[in-house]
């Protein structure tokens, strides 16, 4: 529109259509953002999900962690249960009858020597039933108190 009142339709025309190209440019452009803004929508839900199976998967391996952890204190505080050995308690019964062996074998052992003799002597010489159970008393006394400061021990050293 000029100042003599005439319009200019070429001029007219082209600005519609230049109108019409920015409106169209827009349009798409507002299409392309909300196809990204899906995009980034959709990639987000798979990294929340990702994450939150990473922590489910965290938090169960904490609890088998802390189970395990459980189990080893109350054995090592406890020992064994009526129903199932320990594997703590294996090691010590294990121990017990070894030093019973052991011994019973020092107490031959020193019955054989003669006195005043490192060698031993080749008849060898029963036990006396007396001697055996006063050796086997002395030596449970001993792994009883070796067991009790074991278990105190083992109690220090746990965290509370």
């Amino acid at each position: 529109y000029e100042r003599s009142e005439t319009f200019d339709v070429k001029r007219l025309a082209f600005e519609i259509a230049k109108l019409d190209e920015e409106i169209r440019l827009l349009t798409r452009g507002r299409s392309e953002n909300r196809d990204r803004d899906v995009l980034v929508k959709m990639q987000r839900e798979r990294e929340k999900r990702w994450h939150r199976r990473q922590q489910r998967l965290e938090r169960q391996l904490t609890k088998k962690m802390q189970a395990k952890v459980e189990l080893i204190r109350h054995e090592m505080e406890c020992g064994h249960q009526a129903e199932e050995e320990s594997a703590i308690a294996l090691w010590i019964d294990e121990y017990e009858d070894l030093t019973l062996a052991i011994a019973a074998i020092d107490a031959e052992n020193e019955l054989l020597k003669p006195a005043g003799s490192t060698r031993v002597r080749k008849v060898a010489v029963p036990l006396s039933t007396e001697e055996v159970e006063s050796a086997k008393k002395e030596d449970l006394r001993e792994r009883s108190e070796m067991v009790e400061g074991l278990c105190y021990s083992v109690r220090d050293f746990l965290p509370a």
